[in-house]
């Protein structure tokens, strides 16, 4: 029954694929970007089921895709015409992104031990950024903000990365309890992603109707 959560959340980004190639011409530079993190995390969740299923270890996708995803869902902030985002703010978050995937590593001795702190620590960056844009979008837009593609974008981060940074940090404890319970903990993480990615599909809906 748990297998059947991640087989959901890979067909969610399928569908956010094909969602993002049914817009594209439509869509400005920051969501175009958010679009190939789409492309980018369906090609890597596609490489793993593969691996997987040849008995191959696919967990070095992870250690690819991390700081990829930190650099894109940070340039889609950067890009969007919705909210002025500083250079130096922006070189702010990227700056202790690095910090933190350097001292994981050091710390721990190997980026397979470093990767669920990094992981953690990443995602709770970008929650809190995307909680820096959302109040950012309300002091600007008193009433509209609900029809703004970012606002949408900013709340499926949000959703999808406090779960992850969670899933991540209490990684190490959920193994000591069973692999059972570790399972669950993937398998709930899967439905916080289909939920995050309908938040995501709301910001690119707004955005054609506009």
């Amino acid at each position: 029954m748990l297998f059947a959560f991640p087989i959901i959340a890979y067909a969610s980004q399928v569908v956010a694929v094909a969602v993002f190639a049914l817009v594209y011409r439509n869509l400005p530079a920051a969501m175009r970007v958010l679009g190939l993190y789409f492309v980018l995390s369906l090609i890597v969740s596609t490489l793993q089921l593969v691996l997987a299923l040849n008995d191959v270890h696919n967990l070095w996708t992870l250690y690819v895709f991390s700081p990829v995803q930190f650099l894109l869902l940070t340039l889609v902030y950067y890009l969007s015409k919705d909210l002025s985002i500083s250079r130096m703010l922006t070189r702010l978050w990227l700056a202790c992104y690095v910090v933190l995937f350097g001292s994981s590593i050091a710390w721990t001795g190997s980026l397979a031990r470093g990767y669920p702190y990094f992981e953690a620590g990443g995602s709770l960056l970008i929650v809190i950024a995307s909680c820096y844009v959302l109040i950012a979008i309300a002091r600007i837009e008193e009433k509209s903000y609900l029809a703004k593609p970012l606002f949408w974008v900013a709340s499926a981060n949000i959703v999808y990365f406090a779960g992850t940074a969670v899933l991540f940090a209490l990684s190490g404890a959920l193994l000591e309890t069973s692999m059972q319970t570790m399972r669950i903990a993937w398998a709930s993480q899967s439905v916080v992603n289909v939920i995050a990615i309908a938040i995501y599909m709301k910001g690119f809906w707004c955005f054609r109707r506009t």
